[in-house]
């Protein structure tokens, strides 16, 4: 296996892996974690779809295909929470992946453009 595809198939098997916790996450049951300020769950939310869509973004060219499952999966956490007595979905919740699954986008496209900047002044020298 060549080092591109080994590199790809860490970084895409890294966004499964925070995929399969972060649904493993949404569907148990709600934990005690102290609350340091009201609605640090929005936070929450953000953070961990900015982390998933970086790395499925940055495992591979930036798709809008890519967007829109990521969008679907936070918003199908969301709806898969309705039917569960433990947990309440909230549609403050899927915006707030939302926004995550942008910030993760920007990430990875900040880093795409410094890796090209990089690769451009090293033809340069």
């Amino acid at each position: 296996m060549s080092a591109c595809r080994l590199d790809f198939a860490l970084r895409l098997g890294s966004a499964v892996v925070v995929a399969l916790v972060l649904a493993g996450a949404a569907m148990a049951p709600e934990r005690a974690i102290p609350s340091f300020y009201p609605q640090q769950d929005k936070l929450e939310h953000m953070l961990a779809f900015a982390a998933l869509s970086f790395l499925v973004f940055w495992s591979a060219p930036v798709a809008l295909g890519r967007s829109a499952l990521l969008l679907l999966f936070a918003f199908g956490l969301e709806w898969a929470q309705s039917w569960t007595s433990y947990r309440e979905a909230s549609l403050l919740d899927a915006a707030s992946s939302s926004v995550g699954v942008l910030m993760g986008w920007s990430g990875a496209c900040v880093v795409a453009l410094l890796h090209t900047i990089r690769a451009s002044a090293r033809l340069a020298l």
